[in-house]
């Protein structure tokens, strides 16, 4: 039996998503009270300060990107027709991309950044130039202390700049660097919402694609629906409405997957038609992808 499931918002929280359909499980299986939902306002005193410029307004999120508008048809026009692929990573290849990168540094990329960095030098020797990728978004688990089900409050969406060439980098630099960078990033999804609300809703905006963007589901319970007993064999997300710069999602693999534990990945990369092949030659010549 296949499952699957539409989650319409502009931060496509997958976390939130997650939480919903292994609640709604619950529910179906008489696990967990169906009464009325009861949803607590967040008092307004206990809201984030947003940083202010210097003329007083809140700036706007370098991870946000206003677009054409779109009506009734959800999701934005791309400049290039998208295309989706996905590539699995066992344990031992994780092992190998992650021991690749540290380079006997003392600190240890995690395997998201790692994977990141080897992906995004990739990216930008295919795009060379002026069209370089110097700015990533970095989405990942926030730890929010609210209940997962008043929303999408699960998410952290930050971006990073680089201020020298990602396709001339050492990769085990750039994951260093990329480690570093995400262990203080800013959680800038307050921002997203006001920015959203200024105009009461009549702009358009993408946050996937509007930077290159990277989506980390480490931490997601991907794998708790249980339905008669039985749980998922495999779980895949893909994001639709991605802006031209692309997205990245990498998710783990099931636990009982051929014996490697969850320290499997499966990357699922949404780019313009035309980079796919290149970024898969790119990514054979270091190793991340095996030949067809």
């Amino acid at each position: 039996m296949s499952l699957g499931m539409s989650w319409a918002h502009i931060l496509g929280d997958i976390y939130t998503a997650t939480d919903f359909i292994n609640n709604w499980g619950g529910y179906l299986a008489g696990h967990k009270s169906n009464g009325p939902f009861h949803q607590q306002a967040q008092p307004i005193l206990n809201r984030p300060l947003l940083p202010t410029s210097p003329n007083g307004q809140t700036p706007e999120p370098l991870s946000l990107k206003r677009v054409d508008p779109v009506g009734d048809h959800w999701v934005t026009a791309n400049n290039f027709k998208m295309e989706t692929f996905s590539f699995r990573l066992t344990a031992t290849q994780a092992a190998q991309i992650t021991a690749r990168q540290t380079h006997n540094k003392s600190k240890k990329p995690s395997l998201f950044e790692s994977i990141t960095a080897a992906i995004w030098k990739s990216i930008a020797k295919i795009r060379e130039g002026i069209n370089e990728p110097k700015r990533v978004t970095i989405i990942r688990k926030t730890n929010s202390s609210q209940d997962p089900m008043t929303g999408n409050n699960r998410i952290a969406i930050g971006s990073v700049s680089a201020e020298f060439s990602v396709a001339d980098s050492d990769s085990g630099d750039l994951a260093g660097w990329l480690s570093d960078r995400i262990g203080e990033l800013a959680d800038e999804k307050n921002l997203i919402d006001e920015a959203v609300e200024r105009d009461d809703g009549a702009s358009d905006y993408v946050v996937y694609g509007a930077n290159l963007t990277f989506v980390d589901l480490a931490g997601a319970d991907l794998y708790g629906l249980e339905s008669n007993g039985q749980g998922p064999e495999f779980v895949c997300y893909e994001v639709q409405g991605v802006g031209d710069e692309g997205a990245v999602v990498v998710v783990p693999w099931p636990k009982s997957s051929d014996g490697e534990g969850n320290e499997g990945r499966v990357v699922t990369a949404i780019l313009p038609e035309e980079e796919v092949e290149k970024l898969k030659l790119e990514l054979r010549k270091i190793g991340v992808l095996e030949e067809d």
